[in-house]
């Protein structure tokens, strides 16, 4: 590429910083992975949210993936650490990202059985009752189909954008498909956490939920925010999703904190119940486990 489009831009503080950042974004997600692994369930989360939150999170790796790729191609002639700091906004979501998946896929592995099964009466009393998938998990494995092919269609789409832009030279299409992506994770974080709100304030009960994880995402979400805004190339179609998720999350972190401190025991599971299938209606759409 061009020297003129590749100049060298180094700020050791703005490093600094970015990556203090990146390692936040990662040690937060552990303590709620560490408590959905913990108590083997994940109980208390709203697949509503991790819904809205996969489709937010990927529509923002999308926008900084393409709004940084003219960085991207100048890592041919950057050093690594040069390539590092004028990439790391995408570093940043893409981190994020992969632990909220992680988050999302440990939903689905620790799914209640209780509420993964429903019982069918049998026709004949001396049958035992047919056991079927209920509406609630089949529901959520439809919301986790949508998430994989919405994932494919910003790749598929993405990756045209990119090789007709001459090698980063015209952006003019990636910008557009950009500001698309990033509007629609806007609006995906904003809706995220209310199901979970709602959610927590029906059950009155923490359940899967980490409150350190929440503690240090609150305020790190601010952070965050002036992190990705002083990236190269970053709009705030990039940062305006987190700070929308930043306000709202701390909502649901006070009401978390309201429920334990009213439950101490934070999830109360009936171990024998959690193991047998239950009667369900066909008609229950809470999508909540």
């Amino acid at each position: 590429m061009d020297p003129d489009v590749c100049p060298p831009d180094h700020d050791a503080k703005k490093l600094a910083f970015g990556s203090f950042i990146t390692i936040g974004l990662l040690v937060s997600y552990l303590p709620q992975i560490a408590k959905i692994i913990s108590i083997q369930s994940s109980e208390g989360l709203s697949v509503y949210f991790l819904f809205l939150g996969s489709i937010g999170m990927l529509g923002t790796v999308g926008n900084m993936a393409l709004l940084q790729f003219p960085s991207v191609m100048c890592c041919a002639k950057w050093t690594p650490w040069l390539c590092f700091e004028n990439t790391l906004g995408l570093t940043q979501v893409t981190v994020q990202t992969a632990c909220f998946m992680t988050c999302t896929l440990l939903y689905y592995v620790y799914f209640p059985p209780a509420k993964k099964h429903r019982l069918l009466p049998a026709t004949d009393p001396a049958d035992p009752p047919a056991i079927k998938l209920s509406y609630q998990w089949k529901h959520s494995l439809r919301l986790a189909g949508t998430v994989v092919v919405y994932a494919l269609l910003v790749f598929i789409a993405a990756s045209v954008i990119l090789t007709r832009s001459n090698g980063g030279r015209d952006m003019r299409a990636a910008e557009l498909f950009a500001g698309f992506l990033g509007l629609l994770a806007m609006v995906t974080s904003f809706l995220q956490f209310f199901p979970q709100i709602l959610h927590t304030w029906r059950a009155k009960s923490v359940g899967a939920l980490s409150i350190p994880t929440m503690l240090m995402q609150c305020p790190g979400s601010f952070l965050f925010v002036y992190s990705l805004s002083i990236q190269p190339g970053a709009s705030w179609t990039s940062w305006l999703p987190y700070f929308v998720s930043g306000t709202l999350q701390g909502m649901l972190l006070v009401l978390s904190i309201w429920y334990s401190y009213h439950e101490p025991h934070e999830m109360l599971i009936d171990e024998e119940e959690s193991r047998q299938p239950l009667l369900e209606e066909e008609g229950d759409a809470d999508g909540s486990a």
